[in-house]
């Protein structure tokens, strides 16, 4: 019969941890490092996976993975089938030029190609929204006689 692995963690990755699963800004890996935490503390992978909603077989994948490549293969991830966006490969210039002329509304996004990219920005102007003519016709009050 085999053993579990039952992972023991050094005091600086006990820190480490500690430190991913409270503060990590991805909420999966989170929960990755809160089922190896409770599996650690010497609970079973059941507990662990009941304490971190997940399943079963997911709490194992988890320690499997921390087994197998330490905390870089645990907070590994990679979805093959996450879209790319076709700008994606103009995401430098786009954070270059978002980065040295702000822009607060759409209003003030750049509309011509002298000023920059549009990223399909209309060039026609926008009637303002609180313009006093109104090409609406005054509805007539009704007579109360």
């Amino acid at each position: 019969m085999t053993t579990w692995f039952r992972p023991t963690l050094a005091a600086d990755i006990q820190a480490a941890v500690l430190a991913d699963r409270d503060q990590h800004p991805d909420p999966v890996v989170r929960r990755k490092t809160n089922v190896l935490w409770t599996v650690h503390l010497g609970h079973s992978r059941e507990d662990a996976a009941r304490l971190a909603h997940v399943g079963v077989a997911t709490a194992k994948r988890y320690v499997i993975a921390y087994r197998d490549g330490g905390l870089d293969g645990l907070k590994y991830r990679e979805n093959p089938r996450r879209p790319t966006s076709d700008l994606a490969a103009h995401a430098a210039l786009i954070w270059q030029l978002l980065t040295e002329h702000p822009v607060r509304t759409t209003a003030e996004a750049p509309t011509s190609a002298a000023s920059g990219p549009s990223f399909g920005c209309s060039s026609a102007p926008r009637p303002a929204a609180n313009a006093s003519t109104s090409s609406a016709p005054e509805t007539p009050s009704p007579d109360n006689s």
